[in-house]
């Protein structure tokens, strides 16, 4: 085309014939497509979804990730479990389950109270068992209490919420989480009981009128009741007047004082049969 010698008219005919060989494709507008788009039958069922099922290594993962949690958790259930004096040769080795129709007395009395009681203890912000008598059973219900717990945990129907409840359980008496002289693993059982889901302190004014003793019980007290942690049962041979005066400050009080509506419960053993501090 670029040759001189081709006549202008040429260039035009040789140009008229190309383009009557081409043929024309204009762009669909996007709105012209959804136009143009098959109606939508909104009455029709939804489609089914693809389940999608693990292959053979996928699911072996997921079978072996289930068992190592459940080991994981039973590993600190025992841990929990031990936390409690019912092992060989300890005090109280007579309560080793929740099988209370071989209990001895005084516990065997008190079974119907404690099957009603427990449920509304696990809802509690803190249990306060008080009897002015040794023996009269006061960390034998904490442990009833305990095992209850740890019962839910360790059963084929146990719930999440049941289990990491238990995991965090601890039994100290008071005089380890303040003893008289300060080392390492002191801080170590406060530090677990500042933690604990549910805390049972035994024995509590066990400590004496040792004042560094008793702020650290305080600080116990304090931190449990303004960040929570969940219950905490104590027992106690004190009575609120004696109280009030060791753990001086509205947190130890409100453990002495019975008020359901905030979830603080009140047991007294003074009596032949547990009842409710009014």
């Amino acid at each position: 085309m670029n040759d001189p010698r081709w006549t202008e008219e040429q260039i035009e005919r040789e140009m008229a014939e190309r383009r009557a060989g081409e043929t024309l494709v204009l762009p669909v507008p996007p709105v012209v497509r959804r136009m143009m788009a098959a109606p939508v039958d909104y009455d029709a069922p939804p489609k089914p979804r693809p389940v999608l099922l693990p292959d053979a290594a996928q699911a072996r993962a997921m079978l072996d990730d289930a068992a190592r949690r459940r080991r994981d958790d039973l590993d600190l259930l025992a841990d929990a479990r031990r936390t409690l004096p019912i092992g060989e040769g300890q005090e109280f080795n007579w309560l080793p389950t929740l099988d209370l129709g071989g209990l001895r007395a005084p516990a065997a009395g008190w079974l119907d109270y404690f099957e009603a009681a427990r449920d509304s203890w696990l809802a509690a912000r803190s249990v306060l068992i008080y009897s002015p008598d040794s023996g009269a059973g006061k960390t034998t219900l904490a442990i009833l209490f305990a095992l209850y717990v740890l019962a839910l945990a360790e059963g084929p129907t146990a719930t999440h919420a049941a289990i990491e409840r238990a995991r965090g359980l601890r039994f100290v008496p008071e005089r380890d989480i303040a003893p008289p002289y300060e080392i390492a693993k002191d801080y170590q059982r406060l530090d677990e009981a500042l933690r604990a889901t549910v805390l049972i302190v035994d024995d509590m004014g066990d400590v004496g009128a040792n004042q560094p003793r008793i702020e650290r019980v305080q600080y116990l007290l304090k931190h449990r009741r303004q960040h929570g942690g969940g219950v905490l049962v104590c027992t106690t041979f004190l009575d609120y007047d004696q109280w009030a005066r060791r753990y001086d400050g509205g947190n130890g009080r409100r453990v002495y004082k019975q008020n359901p509506s905030e979830g603080q419960i009140v047991i007294d053993l003074t009596e032949q049969a547990p009842r409710v501090r009014p």
